[in-house]
């Protein structure tokens, strides 16, 4: 099969926006009198109560926070008009569950239909509800009666308004799982205090940030406790405090919430949440008869130039023989101190995964060095055991900013270079659930600010598989009977089985992993495969979507083939398959690891994890980054901006992703439970174990005589458009031959952290599809855009006689989150392949229609 270089598309015509359909239904509201009647005597209330609240001895006015629930439509310009009232701040708009119908609040097309509920949360001193309140009485007095100049979204919250209250204690611990934790913590740590995060409403003024600090500061000390560290970020509305209080303050506090009481420090104004401290860990085997691998990396080209690769994970054995003279440490914090060469387990396996891929596969070595920022420290237990783990005097959100901040500013060596960034560490603590964690906030900032791709992995579900039978029972399955067993219990477990901060943000790629590596198992293994040894999503996925349903994750590549324990009793009819983790024997992607003895620095383990693969997709990510450099030099003057890279990088990434067989084998498991279905619902199920697919890494290199591959990029602005031409093989026309279109626009986003929209830059394409006769394979656009990646692929075999000489791919740009004034750079693939035994010459005709850019030098192909 010939290797052919990818094709670059010519200038893009600018041309207009396509238009978007949508638009709800429309929602039967209650009267004026109706909501005066609900709510009138909550405004009132809480008015009167900031009355009544006494000014602190620093004689800063009292403030409280006031939360605005709506059904139905958003308000827009609340943030606008909220802003023209003296004394009100505006903190954040979240989307809520949507909810049932409530009394006059209703869909007219449908009443039973459930109904959005979003919140809107202001900081409010007495003038400012006042005026709220003025507005509120002037509404429900004469409803008709034009709103004043730039209050009139205030009327619109008015008719849409569900509940008006105060953010209270209830609100700071709900869905964040602190009291679990803190029960936990009791139990574990016995009369040793604990850490947590509390989470401040941000404050634009830097003086309002220090007084709300200064009295979480004084309710913590007045229990016994501490605060520790306290990072705040303007980009990401971020402001964090670690948090350390005495066992018996934590008591209390539990008792009080049981009883519907509340502590001083629940009731802390200042406070929107109380969390588990975001942390992140891993724990590794003892490696006593680990394997060498010093005949597999022997004779390896040397790493050479500068890196295109951040690993920000723990510290790796640099003078292992499978990574010494590949790395470059960067150890500002100190971190190398803490460790023994035996404690190097997660960073020299996930450095080892991106030099060298599965050391059982033969790959090519990356020819690169690779920067690497340790972010972890290590730990043991009394069984010898190794944990890896965020520093607990320090707030993650805190230590991954000044990390990303050293490399991409601070550091001449790499700021110019390095666009890959490998973060395999996600917190088992905070489960995404709706709202985004500071943490992905983070990075969906950094990856804008500083232009670059993160790669994260989107957590290990640890937890216990129940089937109902036992291991005997479930050895005696048919192949196909048992996969679909385990597929159906990990569905049945989705709403246990969610992406780990920071996985659900936009700006990123996650991955997934899926159940296969190149290793083979022992032949005395009893541990049973659940998977049969089937190239699926592995059982220690996740199975679910990401911020506003969009695909989480995103891609997947191997992780490793992970085994499982046969449950030794059965409760209740169900048998509990707990995960052989940690194990470094066979099955597994074989990986560097630190020996036991002083001075073994050739041995290597068997490793399975999300982790993994995330490594691998950094590591393809970087080749792909070499393959584009050569295209550049094959284009002269072709110029690819360093903001342009990670767009392009993100592109070809998941250009590369496809269901293929697993999502065949998915819908023939879910038959069942699909029948009826659309199309579009039975994709989306797929989508929720395969994201947009496995990755194919060669088709991030190169394309073959019948698949080619064309690449576009550029910057759209709000409401522009960018149209470019496919060009149609002659060979193809009025032709009974199945093909296949692939279609992929990746970009970044700034971000509005208080818009429940967030990502401010909506992109998307349109064409016609008839022009080619195919038809959806996989997700539907809907489905498919709701990140900063677009990925669909059309298949079809109808003869269509070709009209035009190119077919028309459309990109537009939105605002979808408050005003978009930046420029947006963005990236756009197209394939088209028929079937390697057709024979007909797809790349050729197209490339001798694709007129480059600029001309190619001589000897380019």
């Amino acid at each position: 099969m010939a290797q052919r270089p990818f094709m670059v598309f010519p200038e893009p015509t600018v041309a207009e926006k396509a238009r978007r359909g949508g638009g709800g239904a429309q929602l039967h509201r209650p009267s004026p009198q109706e909501q005066k009647q609900r709510l009138d005597q909550k405004f009132q209330s809480i008015a009167s109560g900031i009355r009544t609240v006494q000014g602190t001895t620093q004689g800063v006015e009292p403030e409280q926070v006031v939360v605005f629930e709506s059904l139905g439509e958003a308000v827009e310009g609340l943030v606008k008009a909220a802003g023209k009232i003296p004394g009100l701040e505006w903190l954040a708009e979240m989307d809520l569950d949507d909810v049932r119908p409530q009394g006059e609040f209703y869909s007219e097309s449908d009443r039973s239909a459930d109904l959005p509920c979003r919140l809107y949360a202001v900081m409010s001193n007495q003038r400012a509800m006042d005026q709220v309140l003025s507005l509120w009485n002037d509404w429900v007095t004469n409803p008709t009666q034009r709103a004043q100049m730039g209050f009139g979204p205030f009327k619109s919250l008015f008719q849409h308004l569900l509940d008006v209250r105060r953010w209270g204690p209830q609100d700071r611990i709900r869905e964040t799982a602190i009291v679990e934790d803190w029960e936990a913590s009791l139990r574990d740590r016995g009369d040793r205090p604990s850490k947590f995060e509390a989470e401040l409403w941000y404050r634009g003024n830097s003086s309002q940030r220090g007084h709300a600090f200064g009295e979480l500061n004084r309710i913590v000390a007045a229990e016994g406790g501490r605060c520790i560290a306290q990072a705040a970020i303007e980009g990401i509305h971020y402001h964090g405090v670690l948090v350390e209080m005495p066992s018996n303050a934590l008591s209390h506090a539990i008792t009080r919430i049981r009883d519907g009481q509340y502590t001083d420090l629940l009731h802390c104004e200042g406070v929107m949440f109380f969390r588990p401290l975001g942390q992140s860990g891993f724990v590794a085997a003892r490696s006593d008869s680990a394997p060498s691998v010093l005949e597999r990396v022997a004779d390896r080209p040397p790493a050479v130039g500068a890196p295109y690769v951040a690993v920000l994970d723990g510290l790796p054995l640099e003078r292992h023989v499978a990574l010494v003279d590949r790395l470059m440490v960067d150890d500002p914090d100190g971190f190398a101190s803490r460790y023994q060469a035996k404690q190097q387990r997660h960073g020299t396996a996930i450095a080892s995964l991106v030099i060298h891929g599965d050391l059982g596969g033969g790959d090519s070595v990356l020819p690169q060095p690779v920067y690497v920022r340790p972010i972890l420290t290590p730990s043991e237990d009394f069984n010898g055991n190794v944990y890896e783990n965020v520093p607990d005097d320090k707030l993650i959100v805190d230590v991954i900013h000044q990390a990303v901040r050293r490399f991409a500013v601070e550091l001449e060596a790499t700021r110019d270079s390095v666009r890959i960034v490998n973060l395999s560490i996600g917190d088992s603590q905070r489960p995404f659930i709706r709202e985004l964690s500071p943490l992905a906030r983070l990075l969906d900032w950094l990856a804008w600010e500083y232009k670059l791709l993160f790669l994260v992995s989107a957590g290990n579900q640890m937890q216990s598989i129940n089937l109902d039978l036992d291991g005997p029972a479930f050895e005696r399955l048919a192949d196909d009977e048992a996969v679909s067993r385990t597929l159906h219990a990990l569905k049945n477990d989705q709403q246990e089985r969610r992406h780990w901060s920071p996985a659900e943000a936009v700006n990123v790629v996650t991955v997934g992993a899926v159940h296969f590596d190149h290793s083979v198992r022992l032949p005395q293994d009893r541990r049973i495969d659940l998977l049969r040894n089937q190239r699926l999503p592995s059982p220690f996925g996740t199975v679910g979507a990401g911020f506003k349903r969009a695909v989480k994750p995103e891609i997947l590549l191997p992780g490793g083939r992970i085994m499982y324990r046969p449950p030794l009793l059965m409760q209740n009819g169900m048998g509990c398959f707990d995960p052989s983790i940690p194990s470094e024997q066979p099955p597994g992607q074989l990986v560097a690891c630190p020996g036991m003895a002083p001075m073994e620095l050739g041995r290597g383990a068997y490793s399975c994890g999300t982790s993994n693969a995330t490594a691998l997709a950094t590591r393809t990510a970087a080749f792909t980054l070499a393959r584009i450099h050569e295209l550049l030099r094959e284009y002269e003057g072709l110029n690819l901006a360093g903001d342009q890279v990670a767009a392009l990088l993100k592109t070809v990434l998941v250009h590369a992703a496809s269901w293929n067989s697993a999502g065949s084998d998915l819908e023939r498991i879910f038959a069942s439970e699909l029948s009826g279905a659309t199309w579009q619902e039975r994709n989306r199920l797929k989508s929720r174990f395969l994201g947009f697919g496995e990755v194919e890494p060669e088709r991030c290199f190169f394309c073959t005589d019948q698949r080619a591959t064309v690449l576009g990029w550029g910057y759209l602005e709000k409401d522009g458009g960018h149209e470019y031409r496919l060009p149609l093989p002659d060979s193809l026309s009025a032709q009974r031959i199945k093909r296949r279109l692939a279609l992929t626009l990746g970009w970044l986003t700034p971000i509005n952290c208080q818009h429940r929209d967030y990502r401010k830059a909506h992109l998307w394409y349109s064409f016609d599809k008839k022009v080619l006769g195919v038809g959806n394979e996989d997700l539907d656009q809907p489905s498919a855009d709701r990140g900063t990646v677009v990925h669909q692929i059309f298949e079809g075999e109808r003869p269509r006689a070709f009209p035009e000489e190119a077919m028309k791919l459309l990109i537009s740009c939105r605002e979808q989150a408050g005003s978009l004034i930046e420029r947006i750079p963005y990236a756009f693939a197209a394939t088209l392949e028929v079937a390697e035994q057709t024979n007909l010459p797809i790349y050729q005709e197209i490339q001798e229609r694709v007129r480059p850019r600029v001309p190619i030098r001589p000897g380019g192909q």
